[in-house]
C-alpha cells in the first residue's frame, strides 16, 4: 500500500505539519499509522486494497481483481486494517 503525499516536493519550501497542509481532507498522519495494506469496504459491500489516497481530494485508486480502479475516501463505509481491526472512515476527514 502506498498511501502519497502528491504536493509539491520542493526541498526549499518552508517545513509544515504534514497532515494539516491548507487544503487537506484526509488526515494523512493517522491514516498512514494503521497497518498495511488497508482494505476499503465501499458502499454496497465490496472490499478493495486501497493503492494510493490523494489527501488533498480523497479521491483513491484501488485494486480491483488486480485492476486499478479510481473512486473516492467519501464512497468508502469502513476501513480494516491489517491486523483486522475496523476503523471508522469519518475519524479520519481534517476538520473544516
Amino acid at each position: 500500500m502506498i498511501i502519497q503525499d502528491l504536493r509539491s516536493t520542493n526541498r526549499h519550501a518552508p517545513k509544515q505539519d504534514q497532515a494539516r497542509c491548507l487544503g487537506d481532507k484526509i488526515d494523512m498522519e493517522k491514516f498512514n499509522k494503521l497497518p498495511g495494506p488497508v482494505t476499503a469496504r465501499m458502499l454496497g459491500g465490496s472490499e478493495y486494497w486501497i493503492e494510493t489516497l490523494d489527501v488533498q481530494t480523497g479521491c483513491m485508486r484501488i485494486d480491483v481483481c488486480g485492476q486499478i480502479d479510481h473512486t473516492h475516501f467519501g464512497e468508502v463505509t469502513l476501513l480494516i486494517d491489517q491486523d483486522g481491526n475496523e476503523h471508522d472512515p469519518d475519524d479520519f476527514w481534517l476538520e473544516a
